[in-house]
């Protein structure tokens, strides 16, 4: 493993390929915004907590060898036409396996809002739905206990504090309330 690249030494704008590269050795959550890198803030107990609930759903709702697989941290999405390059708190990726740090076909992402409610649900909500394989955004609010579900072509989200979610593709049913067990 290399030693990354110190961000005082990086002259912006900063292509995107330089910054999945960079980005995978670095300390920490980064995106690459308006060709400068952004470290994002670090998790708090119950983002972490909701987090490691969301991880075990998605595990459990998609086995090994299934055609989707959950990224988890550290996954990238390059924003079509922006050069912004973001990163979810997870992300269902379909098909192939691929070699670079972008993922190349995102279908899902999640975004666990504590302290970006308004960023996630605005924004960056917006962005991912110009990627033209995401079909879903899903945004936990666990201060609130809720789920606001963006489906891409539908004009209202879905609000959920229990129950099933269900996303196709990739054919999942996630529980809710399953959540919120640990908070």
């Amino acid at each position: 493993m290399s030693t990354p690249i110190p961000l005082t030494e990086i002259a912006a704008p900063m292509p995107t390929d330089a910054f999945a590269d960079w980005a995978m050795e670095a300390d920490g959550r980064w995106e690459l915004i308006g060709g400068l890198p952004l470290r994002l803030m670090t998790e708090g107990r119950e983002h972490r907590r909701v987090k490691t609930a969301l991880v075990t759903a998605l595990s459990a709702a998609l086995p090994p060898g299934a055609p989707c697989q959950p990224e988890g941290d550290g996954s990238l999405i390059l924003i079509p036409g922006t050069g912004n390059v973001v990163s979810p708190d997870d992300a269902i990726q379909c098909g192939d396996e691929q070699d670079g740090a972008i993922l190349a076909n995102p279908v899902v992402v999640f975004e666990v809002a504590v302290t970006s409610i308004e960023r996630d649900l605005g924004e960056k909500r917006v962005a991912y739905l110009t990627v033209p394989s995401i079909q879903h955004v899903v945004v936990i609010i666990p201060g609130q206990r809720q789920v606001i579900h963006f489906r891409k072509g539908e004009p209202e989200p879905r609000r959920l504090s229990e129950g099933p979610l269900y996303l196709d593709p990739p054919g999942i049913t996630l529980n809710v309330a399953d959540l919120w067990a640990r908070l």
